[in-house]
């Protein structure tokens, strides 16, 4: 809030109107100069500054997560409920990285800073969103290694050290160009997502083969500074929480208690078990290889269809069971026909 204080002068006419403007003009000069001061220290602490080098803790993110019987995830040593305190984090790729690009300034050295300051904050959670789905892959899916994908396994080995434990989303789904190329769009980022809509991604055949191909090669891809294929860790569990989401309303609830909430994340889950198991019949029922390593089950829109048509069976014929009215009993026979 700017407070203006106009004081009246006796010996000067009164004049309220030029000296609320004067006021107005002095107090933007010194919020001008005040934000062009604070820029300079960012670009010079951007170009110049250095705490990368600054010791690890040693706290290196090593253990390792089980998942109870009741659906909590739990630390595989001791036991205890798993949590976490982190942000989410994309500067690998979209407008994080062109940021960086912009100001001139390293990728690594950002990359080492920004963990630097999320740990001496007490922060021991990333969620990585990473748009590899429209600048590392092309339009069939293929995984593309260039420098987002070069920074992204930085990122992961730089905060396995610091201690961080990560979430990946390797499928963002929306534009990568936004905010600031919404107008004049980056012509390079072609990956799959720039030719299949959000809203076709689990329904458009050509999509999922496209959305299996990049995924089987990014969880399979290996850390080139770890050694170690780090995201085929997180393949179950994104898949289950991409479903969830987009196919059986796992962010719709609309509700204020605690306990409310839970109700409806137990409920997704439920209705996530119900259709695993019409799957799993189904595969059965087809003749399949048991012995398989893999369960390729189909996708989630098509096993709702199988349930709602089992349910529309069962409830006509119950209806043809206990109804004894033969008009209506000879309809809905046609129907069951069809």
């Amino acid at each position: 809030m700017i407070r203006i204080e106009v004081k009246r002068n006796k010996s000067v006419p009164e004049n309220k109107e030029n000296n609320i403007e004067l006021g107005f003009k002095h107090n933007y000069l010194i919020l001008f100069l005040a934000f062009g001061f604070i820029l300079i220290c960012f670009h010079v602490s951007i170009l110049y500054g250095e705490v990368g080098d600054i010791e690890y803790n040693g706290n290196e993110s090593t253990r390792l997560v089980t998942l109870d019987s009741e659906g909590v995830l739990r630390w595989d040593d001791n036991g205890e409920e798993v949590a976490f305190f982190g942000v989410n984090y994309c500067l690998p790729s979209a407008s994080g990285y062109r940021m960086v690009k912009n100001v001139g300034a390293s990728l690594e050295k950002t990359i080492e800073r920004d963990l630097y300051h999320l740990s001496r904050m007490g922060l021991n959670g990333l969620r990585l969103s990473f748009w590899g789905d429209w600048e590392s892959s092309d339009i069939k899916g293929n995984l593309i290694d260039n420098e987002h994908l070069k920074m992204l396994d930085y990122l992961v080995y730089k905060a396995k050290q610091r201690g961080f434990y990560m979430l990946f989303s390797p499928i963002v789904a929306y534009n990568s160009n936004w905010p600031d190329l919404s107008k004049e769009p980056d012509e390079s980022a072609k990956g799959f997502s720039s030719k299949y809509p959000k809203r076709t991604l689990g329904i458009d055949p050509n999509a999922i083969k496209a959305q299996f191909n990049y995924l089987s090669q990014i969880i399979n891809h290996v850390n080139r500074y770890t050694g170690v294929a780090d995201y085929l860790k997180r393949w179950s569990i994104e898949m289950l929480i991409k479903d969830e989401k987009q196919h059986l309303g796992l962010g719709d609830y609309r509700v204020k208690r605690y306990r409310a909430v839970v109700r409806h994340l137990h409920l997704v889950d439920c209705a996530y078990a119900c259709l695993t198991h019409v799957g799993i019949k189904a595969y059965r029922a087809q003749g399949q290889n048991k012995s398989k390593n893999v369960l390729q089950l189909e996708t989630i829109s098509k096993l709702k269809d199988r349930m709602r048509r089992i349910v529309w069976q069962e409830n006509v014929q119950d209806v043809i069971k206990y109804s004894h009215e033969k008009p209506v009993i000879r309809r809905l026979e046609k129907l069951l026909a069809a």
